[in-house]
């Protein structure tokens, strides 16, 4: 997950749907844990009837390509930190630069046993979708529907009124100025226009591995990530192993011969995040180097510009295969930021991976119908399918349950 955060209070008569996530998400198991509450009641229920079967937590992101910021800012540059928390004391989400004036809303690490987690993402996700659209739109604070505000652009043009827009509810509109919380108070330009911008929701997600098999087939769809490992890859754990080294493998191929793919990390539908994803790629007692040129031994040929389509730095198949490991094992991220990111060491029963196809995602920007407490409840059920690891369908968004079988 690229390590940044994430949501908050509740609020009647929305219109769910965006996201996401991408943990980007991110900065966000980097963040100390703390005591939480024991689920109850209904959630208990699902928490039990999941079991193992679920990521044990989620982070979000969106890049806001439409909000511009007045400077141009570095990489990863801190514009707002929410004074709302989740569960482990982590703040809700951070506000940071994407690239240049492009602005991006990370959440932090919401737990898959906690509902009040669950139900600040389910939140996080509505506001975004509103700003993403350019729709107008009134929440409340609570249940009864006082304390209501109007979540619109309009509202939102300052980075700390843009963090308002996700921060409000819980804290009933009450900001401090620190500015050691607040960060920015620039002002931010929403460009307009079908094609002017895009919205970019992506998922990092960390657990065992049956919700990501589960995950890479919905999130990949479109994309040919190669999901059928030879016999002998007989576990969940040897399974998702295989096909994480098939996917990086081939995102390596597809940049070199790509000149339009800026990055390296573009070229997967997903980025696995493992301080030990050296050894994870590790084939045959051949190192990843070795075997996947041998999988695909013309690449020893190419050559192309280097990210960002940098003439003066030509890559090749060992350059772009570094450039790649970089972003998964945390250094990229720890060079950019100044900050470790702390990306775990993968495991048989552990893997944290970012999904990138955020056209994936699209769906979370569709209408939830019916009363307010049916929307919520429909929300929490969205939210809750994607920590099962699917992805509700396309205009599909009000029959999550059933199609992701939520219990």
């Amino acid at each position: 997950m690229k390590q940044n955060e994430k949501g908050a209070g509740r609020f009647d008569r929305w219109f769910w749907g965006v996201a996401l996530v991408a943990f980007a998400l991110l900065g966000c198991f980097a963040f100390p844990m703390m005591a939480k509450e024991e689920a109850v009641g209904a959630f208990a229920d699902w928490v039990q009837a999941v079991g193992a079967a679920k990521f044990d937590t989620i982070g979000m992101e969106l890049e806001f390509h439409q909000a511009l910021t007045e400077e141009a800012l570095a990489y990863d540059s801190k514009l707002y930190t929410a004074a709302t928390t989740l569960s482990g004391g982590d703040p809700l989400f951070k506000i940071v630069a994407e690239t240049s004036k492009k602005t991006e809303i990370v959440t932090g690490i919401i737990h898959g046993d906690q509902e009040a987690d669950m139900a600040k993402l389910r939140d996080w996700i509505s506001v975004g979708r509103q700003l993403s659209l350019g729709v107008k739109s009134t929440i409340f604070t609570n249940q009864v529907e006082a304390g209501s505000m109007v979540v619109d652009r309009a509202n939102a043009g300052e980075i700390k009124k843009l963090g308002k827009q996700f921060d409000y509810q819980s804290n009933n509109g009450a900001l401090s100025d620190n500015p050691e919380i607040r960060g920015h108070t620039d002002p931010l330009t929403w460009k307009t226009g079908r094609k002017c911008c895009s919205w970019s929701p992506q998922l990092t997600a960390q657990g065992a591995p049956e919700p990501h098999l589960n995950m890479i087939g919905h999130a990949c769809k479109g994309d040919p990530v190669d999901q059928n490992p030879p016999q002998t890859e007989n576990t969940p754990a040897k399974k998702l192993k295989w096909i994480v080294q098939e996917e990086m493998c081939r995102g390596v191929k597809v940049f070199l011969e790509t000149p339009a793919i800026s990055e390296t990390k573009e070229s997967i539908c997903f980025l696995p995040k493992a301080k030990n994803i050296a050894t994870v790629l590790t084939r045959g007692g051949e190192d990843f180097s070795t075997w996947c040129l041998k999988k695909f031994p013309a690449l020893a040929q190419k050559e192309r510009n280097g990210p960002g389509h940098d003439s003066s730095n030509k890559y090749k198949y060992d350059d772009t295969l570094k450039d790649l490991l970089d972003w998964a094992n945390g250094e990229t991220k720890n060079a950019t930021s100044g900050e470790d990111p702390q990306f775990p060491d993968a495991t048989d029963t552990l893997m944290r991976i970012e999904y990138r196809r955020a056209e994936n995602f699209w769906v979370l920007q569709e209408v939830i119908t019916g009363t307010g407490v049916q929307k919520r409840a429909k929300g929490l059920d969205v939210v809750k399918a994607l920590f099962q690891g699917c992805v509700p369908k396309k205009a599909g968004i009000n029959n999550a349950k059933a199609d992701c079988s939520v219990p």
